[in-house]
């Protein structure tokens, strides 16, 4: 597992949570044409081509062809490939599909998604009453979902210090609806330990937030079933596999320098926890080793690690296990041919004698 891994998940996942470890820029507007994204902000961004920003709000909405009732059920068929899915759990917990744009009032509003027959079909109920076929232009609200205009992206050019560009993974709606904000400016970073953590984090201006991660020592996990000191006791076969735990640990510095003691920070952690968790556990790193990697990443432990009146430190603990296998071994021993047989049988009557002697040379026997 490598630091920057970490780093790059959390810089693809806090904002989504979080303002606290980016800086915002409100987004006046997203307008696409094919895969070109443009987006102008109502400050400087001051972002670069190839830095990343998350877009936090931003629908991607999708054009529906046509709205018919029949009874209470709604059949609704879409101009371009929704994203909309049904699941029994969704079933249960009663998933909303929220349409607008319909000139009669009684097809716009959120309703109770009842099927998704295919990319440009699905069905909702509502009351058995009014009109039976929608007008207008209706449009169900970020229809295209993870596929859309939010999320993390990379800047494709700069046009202004207002507008910049990014690359859509698909033609979508434009313009793209919602209340829009850019986030960037990560205050996300690594460091081979809290100590240069810390004296990163000093070179800055102590007024915000700072997560940095840190790789811990692997260690490889205790055969219990091995009655010596030894971590485990295995042969050279291809049934090899131990499992390596990879630890490591996001330590979040607050400043502190309008707080005596240290509280409002502490209290502070427990919000961030959540968040935390949110954005890393269940994540799969990738370790580097042949075989595909098997174990989540897991929690272990967070708590107090410094205070001095300045800023205040905690750490979060987290591990995940990868899985050494004999793919990852030095293998089986290098084939050598087999060239000569040396026989001397002795018996052992006192004499030691030489009974039966031979001596085969492989390459010089007709096959």
């Amino acid at each position: 597992m490598k630091a920057s891994a970490v780093i790059t998940q959390l810089i693809n996942r806090l904002p989504q949570l979080t303002d606290l470890f980016t800086t915002d820029y409100t987004v006046s507007s997203i307008a696409s044409s094919g895969l070109a994204a443009t987006v102008t902000t109502t400050t400087n961004h001051g972002l670069t081509s190839g830095s990343f920003v998350n877009i936090i709000g931003a629908t991607a909405d999708i054009a529906i062809a046509s709205i018919t009732r029949s009874g209470k059920v709604c059949s609704v068929v879409t101009s371009a490939d929704h994203d909309l899915t049904l699941s029994d759990n969704d079933i249960t917990r009663g998933k909303t599909v929220t349409i607008s744009g319909a000139t009669e009032s009684e097809f716009n509003g959120t309703f109770v998604l009842t099927r998704v027959l295919n990319r440009r079909n699905f069905t909702f109920t509502k009351a058995d009453a009014g009109a039976t076929t929608a007008t207008g232009t209706p449009i169900v609200i970020d229809g295209a979902g993870v596929f859309g205009y939010s999320g993390l992206q990379s800047v494709a050019s700069i046009v202004s210090p207002t507008v910049f560009t990014y690359t859509l993974p698909k033609a979508l709606y434009s313009p793209a609806g919602g209340s829009i904000i850019a986030r960037t400016d990560y205050r996300v970073s690594g460091a081979v330990t809290i100590e240069r953590a810390l004296e990163a984090y000093t070179a800055q201006e102590i007024n915000d937030l700072w997560a940095f991660v840190v790789i811990d020592d692997v260690t490889a996990s205790k055969n219990r079933h091995v009655r010596t000191d030894a971590t485990d006791t295995l042969t050279r076969t291809s049934y090899l596999k131990q499992d390596l735990v990879q630890p490591f640990s996001v330590y979040v510095i607050a400043p502190a320098v309008d707080d005596i003691t240290g509280r409002v920070q502490r209290d502070q952690m427990e919000d961030i926890a959540p968040i935390l968790f949110k954005s890393l556990i269940g994540k799969k790193f990738d370790s580097g080793l042949t075989g595909e990697q098997e174990y989540i990443t897991t929690f272990v432990s967070h708590g107090f690690q410094g205070y001095n009146g300045a800023y205040y430190v905690h750490g979060f603990n987290f591990e995940s296990v990868a899985v050494l296998t004999f793919e990852d071994s030095i293998g089986y021993d290098d084939d050598v041919a087999f060239r000569d047989i040396d026989v001397s049988m002795l018996l052992d009557f006192g004499t030691q004698e030489d009974a039966l002697t031979a001596s085969v040379d492989l390459d010089e026997v007709e096959l």
